[in-house]
């Protein structure tokens, strides 16, 4: 009777420790998930403000781009405004040579 209760006993215990090793397996895979989850989401902050500064980023490009274009605008219209006193000034020399 004794080595029966013994086997159980035995056989208890080897189950315990069975157990206490899967818990601490499955504890330790929670945590990996857990350390998992707070990367992918640390990830997904990080991602959403990349998104948001490239987005001002390319807001600004714009603006600079916009700003080139009409400074470009500028710069033809002040080249043809002074080709355009030129040839003035030059007929305007024309002019006096003839009255002279």
């Amino acid at each position: 009777r004794k080595s029966f209760v013994f086997e159980l006993n035995e056989c208890a215990s080897s189950r315990i420790l069975k157990l206490e090793k899967d818990n601490q397996s499955l504890q330790s895979t929670i945590q990996e998930l857990r350390d998992a989850s707070l990367s992918t989401e640390e990830s997904s902050l990080k991602f959403v403000e990349l998104e948001k500064e490239n987005q001002q980023l390319s807001k600004k490009i714009e603006k600079l781009q916009n700003q080139i274009e009409k400074e470009k605008q500028s710069s033809q219209d002040l080249e043809t405004l002074s080709e355009e006193l030129l040839k003035e000034k030059e007929q305007l020399q024309g002019i006096m040579e003839t009255l002279k």
